[in-house]
């Protein structure tokens, strides 16, 4: 897992020891996005330790809702994300993704 993302997705715990992460499967992925631009779900599905699958779901959501960009090159889908949406979630509503991933360098795959 990248160091960004572990930044971003680290397990914690409560003074109850309740765990809790700090984002969610689908926010940790387009964090992970932002500090990989061009990654394919392969790349992803490894950095997160979730199955291929659920990141090929979770992304087509990102991608529907616009967050993420995809383009096909040497037969993968490579991802983007998309700085100009626009977050529909309450108490962000209309904030540009751009603003919450301005910070997010790249990260180096590897």
């Amino acid at each position: 897992m990248s160091k960004v993302l572990r930044r971003y997705s680290r397990r914690l715990e409560s003074a109850k020891g309740t765990e809790w992460y700090l984002v969610s499967r689908q926010g940790a992925l387009l964090f992970y996005v932002a500090a990989n631009p061009g990654c394919s779900i392969d790349d992803a599905s490894a950095a997160l330790r979730l199955r291929r699958s659920t990141v090929w779901e979770i992304g087509s959501d990102l991608r529907g809702l616009d967050l993420v960009k995809v383009r096909r090159e040497r037969g993968k889908n490579r991802y983007t994300v998309n700085p100009e949406a626009r977050i529909s979630l309450p108490g962000l509503n209309g904030v540009e993704l751009a603003c919450l991933v301005s910070g997010i360098t790249p990260a180096r795959l590897g």
